[in-house]
């Protein structure tokens, strides 16, 4: 499941509902529309920490509006949004290490792939 908007995934977020929700591989945009959310429980909400967690819920898509159009991408670590490997290079080199040893930080924008290709080159 994505973690999409902020806080990771729905299911992990609001788990009292995903237990009541019928198709667990649902997508955001069959639950979402113009007309608003429209849900496939196996029973309406009835305990307090389901009510609870619905207003949560509500709250956090509240302004959601799904659009028709591919998903896109985009690195928060440069200007135009764009993956540029010069960028995250130089993000990876101007980290200081916290011994002699070689470290290559977590960086969750950059890809494990980038990061482990980073690490084997200082490796030699």
């Amino acid at each position: 499941m994505d973690s999409w908007c902020d806080g990771g995934p729905f299911r992990d977020r609001f788990q009292e509902l995903y237990q009541l929700e019928r198709r667990k591989s649902c997508t955001v945009k069959e639950r979402i529309h113009d007309e608003g959310q429209k849900w496939d429980w196996r029973s309406t909400p009835t305990t307090d920490e389901q009510i609870r967690s619905l207003h949560m819920l509500s709250n956090v898509i509240g302004g959601f509006c799904p659009t028709a159009g591919a998903d896109t991408w985009k690195c928060a670590l440069t200007v135009d949004g764009n993956y540029h490997v010069g960028v995250i290079r130089s993000k990876l080199d101007n980290m200081e290490p916290v011994s002699n040893e070689v470290i290559i930080p977590w960086i969750h924008e950059i890809p494990i792939k980038v990061s482990t290709f980073v690490w084997r080159e200082n490796l030699g």
